[in-house]
C-alpha cells in the first residue's frame, strides 16, 4: 500500500513555490508599470525640450527657426539620448539578447509652427498626412496623444501670434514598452526556477538529520540494535533531541536484554518441573509404589501452577494504568490494623 503520509517537503514545496511565484508575479507586474509609466514620461520631458527649444528659437533666432542642421548642433537644440536603456541593464545584455537598446539611439521627433488661422509658417520633418488641426488652439501648453493612437504632441504659444507644436511617433515607445515586457517575462522565467530549486536544496539539507534518524530506526528494526545517533555530525537545534533519543534506545535495549534473561529463567523454572514429571512418568513404567509417585507429579504440577499465577500476576502488574493508581499512607493503615488486632485480641 503506497504511503500517504503528508510530506513536510512537498507541503514547504507547495506554499513556498505558490507564494514565490506570486510575489514575484506581481512584483514583476510593478516594476513593468513603473517602467512604462517612466518610459512615458521620458517621452514627454523630451518632447516639451523639443518644444521649448522650438519656441525659443522662434522668438530669440528667427532667422534660424527649425534648421535642420540645428538639430543636433545648435545652441536651442541640444543631443539629448534616449533613456529608454533603463528598461534592460548593461550587464544582462547577454541574458536578454536583442532587449538591450542603443545608449545612444536619437529621440525622433519633428515641429511645426504655424499661425492660429492655420497658414504654415516653417516645418522640420512633419510626417506624411500631417496638416494643422484648429482644435489645437485649445490645447495650448498641454500635451496629448492623437486619436490614432500614433503620435505624441505638445502646443504652445509662439511669440508672433502663432502656434508651436512638437511631436513624436508612439512607435518607439510601443516598442519600448514591448521590449520591457519581454524582458520581465524572460528573467521570470530564468529566476523563478532557480530560486525555487535553491530552496529545495536548502530544505533537503535542513531535513537531512531527519532521514539519517528514519535510517537508523530501520537499520534497529532490521536488528542492528547497537545503532545510536551519532552526536557529533549532528546540527545543534537537533543535539538535544538526539540526547534523548540515544538514551531511550539505551534503555529499550536494556529491557531487550532485561526480558530475554527474564524469559531465560521463566523457561529453567518451567522446564525443572516438566522434566521432573515426566522422570516420574517414565519411572512408572519400572515398578515402584504408584501412590508415592502420583504424590511427587501432583507436587511438581502444584510447583508450576504456582510459577504460572506468578507469571500472570507480574502480567497484570505489569499492564496496570498508573493514572488509576491511589497513593496509600502506609503508616495510618498500620495504625489500623494494630487497632484491629488488639480489639480482636
Amino acid at each position: 500500500m503506497a504511503d500517504r503520509s503528508p510530506s513536510l517537503r512537498r507541503r514547504f514545496a507547495v506554499w513556498f513555490g505558490l507564494l514565490f511565484v506570486l510575489g514575484a508575479a506581481l512584483f514583476r507586474l510593478a516594476h513593468y508599470r513603473t517602467t512604462v509609466d517612466t518610459l512615458a514620461r521620458d517621452f514627454d520631458v523630451q518632447l516639451w525640450s523639443r518644444l521649448a527649444a522650438v519656441k525659443a528659437q522662434e522668438r530669440f533666432a528667427p532667422d534660424t527657426l527649425l534648421d535642420p542642421h540645428l538639430r543636433t548642433e545648435g545652441i536651442f537644440l541640444p543631443s539629448l539620448p534616449a533613456q529608454s536603456d533603463w528598461i534592460v541593464p548593461r550587464a544582462l545584455g547577454w541574458a536578454v539578447p536583442r532587449l538591450e537598446p542603443s545608449v545612444d539611439a536619437p529621440f525622433t521627433w519633428f515641429a511645426g509652427v504655424w499661425k492660429r488661422d492655420g497658414t504654415l509658417v516653417d516645418t522640420l520633418d512633419l510626417p506624411a498626412g500631417f496638416t494643422f488641426d484648429a482644435a489645437w488652439n485649445r490645447l495650448v501648453d498641454t500635451l496629448w496623444t492623437t486619436p490614432d493612437g500614433a503620435h505624441r504632441l505638445a502646443a504652445t504659444a509662439g511669440a508672433h501670434d502663432t502656434l508651436v507644436i512638437a511631436g513624436t511617433p508612439l512607435a518607439g515607445l510601443v516598442d519600448a514598452t514591448r521590449r520591457a515586457a519581454w524582458h520581465q517575462v524572460l528573467t521570470f522565467a530564468v529566476w523563478v526556477p532557480i530560486v525555487l530549486g535553491t530552496a529545495w536544496v536548502l530544505l533537503s539539507s535542513v531535513l537531512a538529520p531527519a532521514a539519517r534518524l528514519a535510517a537508523i530506526a530501520r537499520r534497529i528494526r532490521a536488528g542492528h540494535f547497537g545503532e545510536r545517533i551519532d552526536v557529533r555530525r549532528t546540527d545543534a537545534e537537533f543535539v538535544e533531541a538526539a540526547h534523548a533519543l540515544n538514551a531511550m534506545l539505551d534503555r529499550f535495549d536494556a529491557i531487550r536484554e532485561s526480558q530475554a534473561r527474564f524469559n531465560a529463567d521463566v523457561a529453567h523454572q518451567l522446564l525443572n518441573p516438566v522434566h521432573a514429571i515426566l522422570l516420574e512418568t517414565e519411572a512408572a513404567g519400572h515398578g515402584g509404589d504408584p501412590a508415592s509417585r502420583l504424590r511427587r507429579i501432583d507436587d511438581l504440577g502444584h510447583r508450576i501452577e504456582a510459577l504460572c499465577e506468578t507469571l500472570l500476576t507480574y502480567s497484570r502488574s505489569a499492564a496496570i494504568d498508573e493514572a488509576r493508581l491511589v497513593p496509600v499512607d502506609l503508616a495510618v493503615s498500620y495504625t489500623h490494623l494494630r487497632a484491629h488486632e488488639t480489639e480482636a485480641d
